[in-house]
């Protein structure tokens, strides 16, 4: 779990380890967003709701369970959300080396690789950062000494890894002897734990019940003999633990929606791929029933695949809306039950969280999408991903002539190397400055806007975007602002109060009439369908004199 600077791990006696601050983020009375560089060691253990994490380059979806461990000089950021917040412990501290009678501060990394740690039981843990925040920090030296020593517990369990060698022996054993009768009794008998701690600790681990976790590593196997050997069902039944053929079969249908040979027969007619999160997916050679969830469904239409579910709760007024046809809502996030009753052959998802997926690839195989992506990167995967490479590419020529003749026609319409700023209320009353997703990302193109200074290392960063203050608004507004008019009531209530006032109105790109306030749904989803539209929309909104208000 924990490296060196040069790589080797540290000697665990050789560090200390001493809090600084320890504090809970939870309810209405804090910030929804946290954006810092790490100065101290910090670990961030997340007890609730649903949010999101970025650090450096990376994101995650976070809530309840997930605990990350940030070196000093890391960048971070953390959005909590809207629906459900995400609750979590900020813990602060320092790590010192001691070797051959030195003190010196250890700034190294100590996670072993980028992601949450793999600790267990992350309730303990929770409830003992819970009791360290609570106790506060204060002018008495005994109580911040007994403080510091409940923070040595947290970070003994989480430098303990006995009970998770143990948890990943019994996985061992499980996927050498899963043809065999199994019981969660015997099997936390031959780990030596108690079998309330056991099963308890074995969902923390894999995200499933030992008896869930059994029955789908035994149709997983399944599925590797019906692929790769011609064995009757009555063998593959008996290698693969079930009573009989008939037992598998119903057992088969159920995880699948697929007879087994008729599986066997699809699967066989389709190639492997390796996804945006390194999966490698089977995927089925032209997939008729796609189930989509991500904020770029217009991608796929574009390339005439229409999904039968998707998470389409909060479409509003895209342009696609009506391009969908009879559809199902999976939601947001996305129900297992709802999405295995469609029986799917393919499900796309753009999202990181490793669990949610792989509740989704238990019931078909599940290929992690990077909605992130630009729109070419987008289109061209699932061209691959679907066997459309040919119309994948017929449309993004055609598209990036367009984009082109578009802006060769606006030439005459932009002063020399104009700078554009989209703005936009989200998540409630939070303003954030658009960065490479959306209508900026649209904006920003080698014939056209250039992005402001404060805006241009959003877009060498590849951020999508950044929460400011209002007054700061005045420091990102370029030449030109566009105004997204979002369909969140509580968003669109505090967007309208902007227009109306006096901050507003001292923009310069105001004053000279060069300010856009456009609608969410139709301007600034990100999809290449809606990108399709902006080639007809732009050129009328900057009209024939570019100085209006929209």
């Amino acid at each position: 779990m924990f490296m060196r600077e040069n790589g080797q791990p540290p000697a665990i006696g050789s560090l200390l380890f001493q809090l600084l601050e320890a504090v809970e983020v939870r309810g209405a009375g804090y910030g929804m967003f946290e954006e810092s560089v790490t100065e101290a060691h910090l670990l961030l253990l997340f007890s609730g709701g649903e949010g999101a994490l970025q650090v450096g380059d990376r994101y995650y979806s976070v809530g309840g369970g997930q605990i990350f461990w940030l070196p000093p000089g890391t960048e971070y950021m953390v959005d909590r959300g809207a629906e459900r917040p995400a609750d979590y412990y900020r813990l602060e501290f320092l790590v010192v080396r001691s070797e051959r009678d030195r003190l010196e501060p250890y700034r190294g990394t100590l996670a072993e690789e980028a992601g949450p740690l793999r600790t267990y039981p992350h309730s303990q843990l929770v409830q003992l950062a819970g009791r360290i925040a609570k106790k506060g920090a204060g002018n008495d030296g005994l109580a911040d000494f007994r403080r510091n020593m409940l923070f040595q517990e947290l970070i003994g369990y989480l430098l303990d890894e006995s009970l998770r060698l143990t948890l990943r022996e019994s996985l061992r054993y499980i996927d050498s002897h899963y043809a065999e009768a199994l019981s969660v009794k015997e099997l936390a008998d031959r780990a030596g734990i108690p079998y309330w701690q056991y099963a308890s600790a074995f969902k923390e681990l894999t995200g499933q019940k030992p008896n869930d976790y059994i029955a789908d590593l035994r149709i997983e196997r399944a599925k590797e003999l019906l692929l790769h050997t011609d064995e009757p069902l009555r063998e593959i039944a008996r290698q693969t633990g079930f009573v009989d053929e008939y037992y598998l079969s119903r057992k088969f249908r159920q995880a699948t929606g697929q007879a087994p040979r008729r599986f066997a027969v699809a699967m066989s007619r389709g190639a492997s791929v390796s996804d945006w999160r390194g999966h490698e997916v089977r995927v089925p050679e032209k997939p008729r029933r796609i189930v989509y969830y991500g904020e770029t469904l217009g991608d796929l239409l574009i390339l005439g695949v229409r999904p039968v579910g998707a998470d389409v709760g909060d479409l509003g007024e895209a342009w696609y809306i009506d391009e969908l046809g009879p559809i199902a809502d999976i939601g947001r996030p996305p129900d297992p039950k709802a999405v295995a009753e469609l029986k799917p052959d393919l499900i796309i998802f753009s999202n990181a969280d490793e669990r949610r997926y792989g509740d989704l690839a238990r019931i078909a195989p599940t290929v992690a999408f990077d909605s992130f992506g630009s729109v070419p990167e987008r289109v061209e995967t699932l061209g691959r991903l679907l066997g459309l490479e040919s119309e994948a590419a017929a449309w993004l020529e055609r598209h990036r002539r367009r984009t082109d003749e578009m802006w060769n026609k606006l030439q005459g319409k932009l002063e020399e190397g104009e700078t554009a700023t989209v703005f936009v209320y989200h998540r409630g009353k939070r303003l954030f400055v658009m960065g490479t997703i959306g209508l900026a990302e649209a904006l920003y193109h080698p014939l056209g806007f250039r992005p402001p200074e404060r805006v241009r290392p959003l877009l060498e960063q590849r951020r999508a975007y950044k929460e400011i203050a209002e007054d700061a608004a005045q420091d990102y507004a370029g030449d030109r602002v566009f105004l997204i008019l979002p369909h969140n009531p509580d968003s669109r209530e505090q967007t309208e109060a902007l227009l109306r006032s006096e901050r507003w109105a001292a923009l310069k790109a105001v004053r000279e009439g060069r300010a856009h306030a456009v609608e969410e749904a139709k301007w600034n989803f990100g999809d290449a369908f809606t990108r399709e539209k902006l080639l007809d929309l732009l050129p009328a909104l900057l009209g024939p004199g570019t100085r209006s208000n929209s």
